[in-house]
């Protein structure tokens, strides 16, 4: 992901910081990258704050590794860079809190069929908050 991200760091210097509100494609990469590090994981769903949090958090690591001013992403950012993709949805919890939900769409059979193949080696599976 280091090249990917250098990048990322080079558009920010350009001016990037509303650019995912216009679909920037280096931001919107970036998001769908994490999002797939996180399915790849096992993430069932992640606090969406939180989530912009790792992925500013990681961004400004590799801008200041670069020289260059860091990329920040927002909630309009992940918003619009999501928006065609049926496969991850943000869902308010009760509490009003907005939680990314990482599996939705063709995505959950997936899900499904991987745990179905680990619970049939493994003899059954459990799913736990950390």
């Amino acid at each position: 992901m280091a090249n990917k991200n250098s990048q990322v760091a080079a558009v920010g210097a350009a001016g990037a910081q509303a650019g995912a509100r216009q679909q920037n494609p280096a931001v919107c990469a970036e998001v769908k990258n994490w999002i797939d590090d996180l399915r790849r994981d096992m993430y069932m769903a992640m606090v969406l704050d939180r989530f912009i949090d790792l992925v500013n958090g990681y961004l400004e690591t590799v801008a200041q590794e670069h020289g260059a001013e860091a990329v920040k992403i927002a909630k309009d950012d992940v918003g619009a860079c999501l928006k065609y993709d049926d496969t991850v949805k943000i869902v308010k919890a009760k509490n009003g809190v907005e939680v990314l939900w990482l599996w939705g769409g063709w995505r959950l059979y997936e899900v499904v069929d991987r745990i179905i193949e680990f619970t049939a080696k493994e003899g059954e599976a459990a799913a736990s908050a950390p």
